[in-house]
């Protein structure tokens, strides 16, 4: 009888002699490679660009940095990040690839103050390792405004209706977190319309499941000095929105437990709002969402819900709950508010 270590060592080169072989067979039959260059065995770039794209896509907004710089840190107004919203919406059916995106950007909360609207590209580049991000311009930018509601707007647009931003490409790499990408060291050089001299970009993002954090400047070739952006060469740290359902009901007057309610409506937690007024009623009311993350300790997070007087910024009242929270609630008697996240954190 064979003893037991006999039958492990037997089983164990049975198991090599197999992997060997199944190793010779791909050795001899290597995968295609879709992207340039010959055969490889290992193809880290599909896997990159299936894992990068799908974070890209969403809602950003740095409001809770530029709250509490003004608020409660007394930072130099100068130095102060702007409150920016960035849409970034995929686009399928694109003329310019398979993984496009539209990005809209705008001040604060506001579509209307627009700061920037360009598209974007993702592709496999096996010479930089990397996954490039091309940037394209619009020539009628205005033709598709608030195409992140709409991005059939941007699909039915021909290659011809873009311009490609030529040494402007983003270099994509896998970093412990997420994702990092840079344009290179003054390869995205151009002039400036506002100073009329020679610039070079500066645009370095990360990008997590949580947050966007990018650096967006431009600097003089010749001297070295800014000539637009944050001087304090800190990112704008953009947390990424989640989408919630929300109602708001107001009570009826004189008719007991009756109330007047828009419900079903969606909401963004990077302050979303949503306003209702009763039918005959003077004046209206609206609940307020959002996500903040607070700057000190180890950075708590909360999930806010204050409700207001329709137009003013005054609170009747708040409720508080985790920040992963599926459901938030308020109730005034004669107000009432909730939101229900659209899917799990």
């Amino acid at each position: 009888v064979e003893s037991g270590m006999g039958q492990w060592n037997r089983m164990a080169a049975l198991i090599a002699a197999g992997m060997l072989t199944a190793g010779m067979v791909f050795a001899q039959n290597p995968p295609p490679n879709d992207y340039g260059g010959p055969p490889v065995q290992f193809d880290p770039l599909p896997r990159m660009l299936n894992e990068l794209v799908p974070l890209y896509e969403g809602r950003f907004s740095n409001l809770n940095q530029n709250y509490f710089q003004w608020r409660y840190f007394n930072t130099p107004k100068d130095q102060q990040h702007e409150w920016i919203t960035a849409v970034h919406t995929r686009v399928p059916g694109s003329p310019l690839g398979d993984h496009v995106f539209y990005i809209e950007e705008f001040y604060e909360n506001d579509p209307a103050r627009t700061l920037r609207q360009r598209v974007v590209s993702f592709e496999p580049d096996r010479a930089e390792n990397a996954v490039r991000m091309k940037n394209w311009f619009l020539k009628d930018p205005a033709a598709v405004k608030g195409a992140y509601d709409d991005p059939s707007k941007v699909a039915r647009l021909r290659a011809s209706d873009f311009t490609l931003v030529p040494d402007c490409d983003v270099f994509w790499v896998r970093e412990p977190n997420g994702f990092e990408g840079k344009i290179k060291d003054k390869a995205c050089q151009f002039t400036s319309e506002r100073t009329k001299k020679k610039v070079y970009a500066q645009h370095e993002l990360q990008l997590s499941a949580t947050d966007l954090f990018r650096i967006d400047r431009s600097i003089e070739v010749e001297t070295g000095r800014l000539a637009v952006g944050n001087p304090t060469g800190r990112p704008y740290e953009m947390m990424r929105a989640d989408a919630f359902t929300c109602s708001i009901g107001i009570r009826k007057a004189g008719e007991g437990r009756q109330w007047d309610t828009k419900a079903n409506v969606k909401l963004h937690d990077m302050n979303g709002i949503l306003s209702h007024k009763a039918q005959g009623a003077e004046k209206g009311y609206a609940i307020r969402l959002r996500h903040m993350r607070l700057p000190y300790g180890d950075n708590p997070e909360v999930l806010l819900l204050v409700m207001m007087e329709e137009g003013r910024e005054e609170s009747l009242g708040f409720a508080t709950a985790n920040a992963d929270a599926e459901r938030i609630a308020i109730n005034l008697q004669f107000v009432q508010g909730q939101c229900v996240r659209d899917r799990p954190v």
